[in-house]
């Protein structure tokens, strides 16, 4: 990966938009801007702090997830190369955003590409995690989704959008299931689309070699998905480390609020309304920085469940989309750009070690 990053005319009018949408939306609610700026300055550094730190290790863990599926796969990448890839796919993903699906294909190719046959192998790694991951959202919604309905919170526009959520996670997962189940479908498909690429492109791409290496890598994503299935006890860790960074999600939601110095919060209600979140930012809208829907809906939910504070729940929003939107762009920057440096040094000293000496030359 180069260490120059491009950001493209419309992208930024899709930002844009994307911040007008939520200018508009405080405006409509007739918040006062000053008031939530004041509030922002209020906010207590030392939980903030601790938001901040739950935020960092609900990526490490996210990382140690990934670490562990590729164990099983003759994958052993150093700890700090894996770290290091999951915060550069988080940059991307805020770039060009279509929920783990640009970050995630980045990261099979990086991991993958200095292993023979490491890319479909790799995409066994990353579809399992996204398995856990979607089983976890799945298990935190329902719960969360019956601890509101006791409670007698869950009605209206909350209610549906919470059984909408759970069908499309749930489909979503099933989808994902068959893919790794049925290699034949999986085989058909990948052939149908490069067979159609071909027909559109009338054979000027020469995609010969592009199917076939479409096809074997296909057949070794199964054959790592059947390693999972062959080693069951593997996937434990994996599975704790998905929960634990879950749990650092939520935390973060958490410290936030009480940097705000707001301390009756409900667990269930947090659970709920980071596993829609998570939901929300899944749809590819093709807004750079998932900026618009993800901050109206968060600040909306904060509202009808939490706490009937319209301003402090957008402050809140916005202390909290700093840290996961902001804070890890940066930090996914710095990671792209550190990845580049080793890169180059290595090239570097390939080149040198491949030059003869100046005594051999004379």
């Amino acid at each position: 990966m180069g260490s120059e990053t491009q950001f493209s005319p419309k992208a930024l009018i899709l930002l844009l938009a994307g911040v007008a949408a939520f200018l508009i939306y405080i405006y409509v609610f007739n918040v006062d801007i000053p008031k939530i700026i004041s509030e922002i300055q209020r906010a207590n550094p030392y939980f903030y702090l601790l938001a901040f730190a739950a935020s960092i290790l609900d990526v490490s863990f996210f990382a140690l997830t990934w670490h562990f599926l590729l164990r099983p796969l003759s994958i052993k990448p150093s700890f700090k190369k894996t770290f290091l890839l999951v915060w550069v796919g988080l940059f991307i993903d805020l770039l060009i955003p279509a929920e783990g699906v640009s970050g995630e294909i980045s990261k099979a190719y990086l991991m993958g590409k200095d292993h023979e046959d490491g890319i479909g192998k790799v995409v066994a790694s990353l579809v399992a995690q996204r398995i856990i991951g979607t089983i976890i959202t799945a298990l935190m919604l329902v719960l969360g989704a019956l601890t509101l309905f006791v409670n007698h919170l869950l009605t209206g526009f909350v209610l549906n959008l919470m059984v909408l959520v759970i069908a499309g996670t749930v489909v979503s997962l099933i989808v994902l299931l068959l893919f790794c189940i049925k290699e034949a479908w999986t085989l058909r498909m990948v052939d149908a689309l490069v067979r159609f690429a071909d027909y559109v492109t009338r054979g000027r791409w020469k995609l010969k070699t592009l199917r076939t290496e479409a096809l074997r890598a296909t057949r070794m994503f199964h054959k790592g998905i059947k390693t999972y299935g062959a080693d069951v006890k593997a996937l434990a860790p994996p599975i704790v480390f998905a929960t634990a960074s879950w749990m650092f999600n939520i935390l973060t939601y958490y410290f936030v609020f009480l940097s705000l110095g707001f301390s009756q919060i409900s667990w269930s209600v947090l659970m709920v309304v980071s596993a829609l979140i998570i939901a929300i930012k899944a749809v590819p809208l093709g807004v750079p920085f998932e900026v618009g829907l993800p901050e109206i809906t968060m600040s909306t939910l904060f509202f009808y469940l939490l706490v009937p504070d319209l301003k402090l729940c957008i402050t809140a929003t916005i202390l909290i989309r700093i840290l996961t939107v902001l804070a890890r762009f940066f930090i996914g920057f710095a990671a792209q750009q550190l990845l580049g440096i080793q890169v180059i040094t290595t090239v570097d000293t390939k080149k040198l070690l491949e030059q003869p000496s100046e005594k051999e030359n004379r």
